[in-house]
């Protein structure tokens, strides 16, 4: 049943957009793909499971058949191909591109390293993390480096978001999923669904958790975005979307999720102020970075810690107060995993049930990863995401105006970057736009010359050339907050 609807959301996809212009097309066929094809297909699952700690989802290839993360790529990519095509063409990869292309190509290189079969193969676990991370890697870097490249991915993706919220607050209020009625048990259908009110929404996602994430970034998208417009331009619409998003991510009730992009959303409203600490800032993100990694491979092991320094027992106490244990059991998956993964670094084990001898596996993507392909394809990821962060983007002075609208959408990819990747440390069900707003970070456009444009618009020292569709787009930011219309953008 899941292969037909797979098939046949390719197939009519580009007729479906066909009146829109096409970059709303192609983000529209994205997150389509992300939020409303079912996530895998898993077969026989006992209705009354728990969690099936066998499933790691879409982000890493597990042998399985294909799932939503990527269609839903392939799709975007097709309808770019026929809506914009000439547009691709000229992209041309730069140095920056290295990392994303090390990271996708590392299983091929990695199983001749190993001398042993991987499972699922080098070429083809490196297809799927093609299609799965570098497809929209590539969208990002071709669409998303300029102001208004970024304001319609962020209508596109609250739209389609949007249409969600019904549907997720009948699973929230009613003992009923979208997924069992449409097409059978989900094997993380009670998996953390018991909230403080009710239950949380998991709809055609892979968990709980990634719903959680996805509207929680919606709706700090929305919010960001009616920023990010001009008070006399300002479309109702955006308000009326943040507020119900706002809502809807409260009523998930996805603790980690409405932490941490709430704490994205602070530090986009501050950003400006974060100059005067730079260094310290910097500093702090270094250690919050190593602390990260050494969780990640199982090298800081949090049990032992917390039980040497007396900690374990107060933290316990308060995740029983709030009857929020998560974190505490997530940790324990990984200790219980770090004696396997440290035997698989730094090359990886090529093997994605590497953990399988434990009865259990790590939560968090990263783990996964490192315990499958090792620490480079983790090296990899941070190469592409420094440069982002280290880069300062130059506005054209004779269009201030357009410079400030921009700001707050480069600010919302960055510290929604960080929200993610955080937020990936312990969960394996990511934000899979996160590569294309990696991209959207990039400091270099790397773009064959062009007519017209503002060539440093985004960056020093990087000729950027416009289409005559991008011109069309670059002269209407305002119009790029509407729902509707056609033409070339």
């Amino acid at each position: 049943m899941s292969g037909i609807i797979y098939l046949a959301f390719v197939a009519l996809m580009p007729l479906a957009t066909a009146r829109l212009a096409p970059q709303r097309a192609i983000w529209l066929a994205y997150f389509v793909g992300l939020m409303f094809l079912p996530p895998l297909p898993y077969g026989e699952v006992a209705s009354d499971a728990t969690f099936d700690w066998r499933v790691i989802g879409n982000a890493l290839p597990a042998g399985g058949a294909a799932g939503s993360a990527l269609v839903a790529a392939f799709a975007a990519l097709l309808v770019a191909a026929v809506r914009d095509g000439r547009e691709i063409v000229r992209w041309r990869p730069g140095l920056i591109d290295l990392p994303m292309a090390l990271f996708c190509l590392w299983p091929v290189a990695q199983e001749r390293l190993l001398g042993t079969p991987s499972a699922p193969s080098g070429g083809a676990a490196a297809a799927w993390l093609a299609l799965v991370w570098g497809v929209p890697w590539i969208l990002g870097r071709v669409y998303l480096t300029r102001p208004e490249g970024r304001s319609i991915f962020v209508v596109m993706f609250v739209a389609a978001a949007l249409v969600l919220v019904p549907f997720a607050y009948l699973e929230t209020i009613l003992d009923w999923r979208v997924h069992e009625a449409l097409l059978g048990p989900h094997p993380f259908a009670h998996d953390g669904a018991a909230r403080y009110l009710g239950n949380r929404p998991l709809l055609l996602f892979e968990n709980g958790n990634q719903y959680g994430l996805y509207i929680c970034m919606a709706a700090l998208f929305a919010m960001v975005g009616a920023l990010d417009q001009p008070r006399h331009a300002r479309q109702p619409w955006i308000i009326v979307a943040a507020a119900v998003l706002g809502i809807s991510a409260l009523a998930s009730q996805s603790v980690g999720a409405i932490v941490l992009t709430g704490a994205a959303g602070l530090a986009i409203l501050l950003a400006r102020r974060f100059g005067r600490a730079r260094w310290f800032l910097a500093a702090c993100g270094a250690v919050a970075v190593l602390l990260l990694a050494g969780y990640s491979t199982g090298q800081v092991p949090v049990r032992q810690i917390a039980e040497e320094t007396g900690i374990a027992g107060p933290a316990k106490a308060l995740f029983e107060l709030t009857g929020r244990r998560s974190l505490a059991w997530r940790a324990n998956q990984n200790d219980k995993t770090a004696d396997l993964l440290a035997e698989h670094l730094p090359l990886g084990s090529g093997q994605w049930d590497w953990f399988a001898p434990a009865q259990t596996r790590p939560w968090g993507l990263w783990s996964l990863l490192a315990g499958q392909y090792g620490l480079v394809p983790l090296a990899a990821l941070a190469m592409a995401v420094l440069p982002g962060w280290l880069s300062r983007r130059r506005s054209d002075p004779r269009r201030p105006a357009r410079a400030a609208r921009g700001e707050f959408t480069l600010r919302l990819f960055r510290f929604g970057t960080l929200a993610v990747i955080i937020d990936a440390a312990l969960n394996s069900f990511i934000f899979y736009p996160l590569s294309a707003i990696m991209a959207g970070c990039a400091p270099l456009a790397m773009w064959p010359p062009g007519k017209g444009g503002d060539a440093n618009d985004e960056d020093p020292g990087i000729h950027v050339g416009t289409s005559n569709a991008e011109a069309a787009a670059g002269n209407e930011q305002e119009n790029s907050w509407k729902l509707s219309g056609t033409g070339s953008q």
